[in-house]
């Protein structure tokens, strides 16, 4: 996109359009792909054929990185706050369509994607491709797709997530870094129980 046609698609966004939030949720679902992109893991065993995999899954020892270039929550806070404005300005429309709305706006760029791998795939296939790399391929390219029922649920959580808010303030964030907390500290627990006392 040209410089020219940016500044006609900034000029036209309406004034009630909250950028910043728009540049965030970019800003954080560009580093989820880079990230998937760099925390993947392809090699050429010893028969060669060609495996798939992740960092995270080969080496424990990188989990800690998760910490510092996870912005999965981010994106969820920001999209719960896109979430809350929207229906704040769509007060008196039901909340089941409210919802009806921000999942199809959400849902429609899904179909193409799947027909785009799905023909992908068969063309690969026919092209004489190894159907193993090609169905790693594939589910490499549609399993980060995992976060659109997650956002799906804070969409139709959103009535309740806001009146815990007005309930709660910054006490309802605390309480969530803490179940996160002690949710990856009972991981880390079961994960050494079963490697018989050891973390690796």
């Amino acid at each position: 996109m040209t410089l020219s046609r940016i500044r006609k698609a900034a000029a036209a966004t309406p004034e009630s359009r909250h950028r910043p939030i728009d540049l965030y949720r970019a800003l954080a679902i560009t580093l989820v792909v880079l990230g998937h992109w760099l925390g993947a893991a392809v090699w050429v065993g010893d028969d060669g054929t060609l495996n798939f995999n992740n960092i995270l899954a080969i080496d424990d020892a990188t989990h800690w990185i998760t910490w510092i270039v996870q912005v999965m929550p981010v994106f969820f806070i920001v999209g719960g706050y896109a979430n809350w404005r929207s229906r704040s300005k769509a007060a008196e429309a039901p909340v089941i369509d409210w919802i009806g709305v921000r999942a199809r706006r959400l849902m429609t760029p899904v179909g193409p994607f799947i027909i785009f791998v799905s023909l992908l795939v068969i063309a690969t296939l026919a092209a004489g491709v190894d159907s193993g790399i090609v169905r790693g391929g594939s589910w490499n390219a549609v399993v980060p797709l995992w976060f659109l029922a997650v956002y799906l649920l804070i969409i139709a959580l959103t009535p309740l997530t806001v009146r815990l808010w007005r309930w709660g303030g910054w006490w309802t964030v605390v309480a969530g870094v803490a179940i996160a907390f002690i949710s990856d500290a009972r991981r880390a627990r079961d994960r050494v129980r079963r490697n018989g006392g050891t973390a690796s």
